[in-house]
């Protein structure tokens, strides 16, 4: 419900109308129950059972051949490749042509291919480069398909890919 909001939202600032909303008053909880912890945590956490780490980026990204998808200037992380044992599911695999998420028993499925459901007892962590990615992703499990035990990892591909000493994997070799 919260996206359409924001797509409303969105569409009003983008309108060439002028438009007074008036006092907005705003009561959240900030519980950050959502993150799953540092690069320490998780790092500590590599190959346990009940923890999957997916990564969404594009294919050239995961395989450790780019930092960046194409057509960017390649830049933001030390190093190209993966976390160790990460799966992989490139974001714009659960978008329709018009960047609109597919319909929830398709974006089922293609979750279903990596033998995630949303009633899995698995910790699932999710990263891209900088989190943009992965809270689209995040979005999609939590709010259209129910998934429970779905978080992002902020720092993503470019704290990890920069820690001097962190495990990486890429296409050429384990490093």
């Amino acid at each position: 419900m919260i996206g359409w909001r924001i797509i409303s939202l969105i569409r009003l600032f983008a309108s060439s109308k002028s438009v007074h909303l008036g006092k907005i008053r705003f009561i959240g909880k900030t519980t950050f129950q959502e993150l799953p912890g540092g690069s320490g945590r998780i790092r500590a956490g590599l190959g346990q059972p009940g923890r999957v780490i997916l990564d969404v980026r594009s294919p050239e990204e995961f395989d450790g051949i780019r930092v960046m998808p194409l057509p960017h200037f390649d830049h933001s992380a030390e190093r190209t490749g993966r976390i160790p044992g990460a799966v992989h599911l490139h974001y714009q695999d659960l978008l329709k042509e018009d960047d609109c998420y597919l319909d929830a028993d398709a974006l089922l499925t293609r979750f279903a291919d990596l033998k995630l459901a949303p009633n899995s007892p698995d910790e699932i962590i999710l990263y891209c480069r900088l989190s943009h990615r992965a809270s689209l992703v995040w979005f999609a499990m939590r709010h259209i398909l129910g998934f429970e035990k779905v978080k992002i990892y902020d720092g993503s591909w470019t704290e990890w890919g920069s820690i001097v000493g962190f495990p990486i994997e890429n296409q050429r070799a384990l490093v």
